[in-house]
């Protein structure tokens, strides 16, 4: 009977450190497609806890309205969030842990509404000291919950990038075909360019966009390129930046899924968060890729202010 109940506890202690590792989901993976895409922009609805990491932000509108979701966000510490910089921006901190609600572990944030135990407030927030508004220049932002996570098969951390996000020698995804990284964005936000925020009928949507989570493979553009593309219409690409999307368009992150992740899958079959979604021109435009929050570059502010 001893003997049963080591084992059975090794088994639990075996389960716990392996939904402690980060970027391993332990549900099924999609698979990459590499021609562009009606979701997200371009994708498809994502399989439940496909991505377990992703968390969606929500706005108190008090007791006689549901919460609006406004942007997505990342888990990358038992009791940390990683988002966009700009979607905080114009709330004063006080107002923030007020009321922004964290939701976890949920694809359909219909569930959330039913399970409270999934929404968590926010007790600390960390904003980028160089943020800047007009540029979008260090697009970050930092959550801390009033708890410490418990990992599970739909809640776990996903890795911080530990190389340049250009570096295609690491990557498991690559389309040979351009010679650029193919990697994943995903949310609830827009699934079209003409759609607008908020505008279905009250109490219809949680989400910008939808309830249901969504997802599309999009491709990683050179410094080069992007530099090229943003400047013809007027936008100033810097190293805190990274783009993707296709040279077509269709595919593409629109409004309400800024502040999600954007992850590359690294050979040893981990997924990183390479990218934020930060800005774009429209949605899914031809020559017009998504614009993110290159990680790797802003790492240190990270660590500095979670690793304590």
């Amino acid at each position: 009977m001893i003997r049963c109940i080591s084992f059975l506890a090794l088994i639990a202690t075996a389960m716990a450190q392996s939904f402690g590792t980060c970027g391993k989901p332990t549900m099924s993976q999609p698979d990459i497609s590499f021609t562009a895409g009606s979701r997200i922009v371009g994708g498809q609805e994502a399989a439940e806890g496909a991505w377990p990491f992703i968390v969606a932000l929500l706005l108190d509108n008090g007791e006689e309205y549901y919460p609006s979701q406004f942007c997505g966000g990342s888990i990358i510490r038992r009791q940390w969030i990683a988002t966009a910089g700009h979607c905080l921006a114009d709330m004063e901190n006080d107002e923030i842990v007020r009321r922004v609600r964290v939701v976890i572990g949920v694809n359909n944030l219909e569930d959330a509404m039913r399970n409270t135990s999934k929404v968590l407030r926010v007790v600390k927030v960390v904003k980028h000291p160089s943020y800047d508004k007009r540029t979008t220049n260090n697009d970050v932002a930092l959550l801390k919950l009033e708890k410490q996570l418990n990992f599970d098969s739909k809640v776990q951390p996903i890795c911080l990038p530990t190389h340049d996000a250009h570096d295609t020698r690491l990557a498991a995804n690559v389309d040979y075909s351009t010679g650029r990284k193919a990697c994943f964005v995903a949310g609830w936000g827009l699934l079209r360019e003409q759609e607008q925020l908020g505008s279905r009928a009250p109490g219809t949507t949680i989400g910008g966009g939808s309830n249901r989570l969504s997802q599309v493979a999009v491709d990683m553009f050179t410094d080069r390129e992007c530099t090229q593309y943003l400047a013809k219409v007027g936008i100033t690409y810097t190293d805190k930046m990274i783009c993707l999307g296709f040279p077509q368009g269709g595919a593409d992150s629109c409004q309400g899924d800024s502040g999600g992740p954007l992850v590359c899958k690294d050979k040893d079959g981990h997924w990183e968060l390479s990218g934020i979604v930060s800005y774009g021109v429209g949605c899914a435009r031809a020559n017009l890729p998504g614009v993110y929050t290159n990680v790797y570059n802003l790492k240190s502010f990270i660590d500095s202010n979670t690793l304590n």
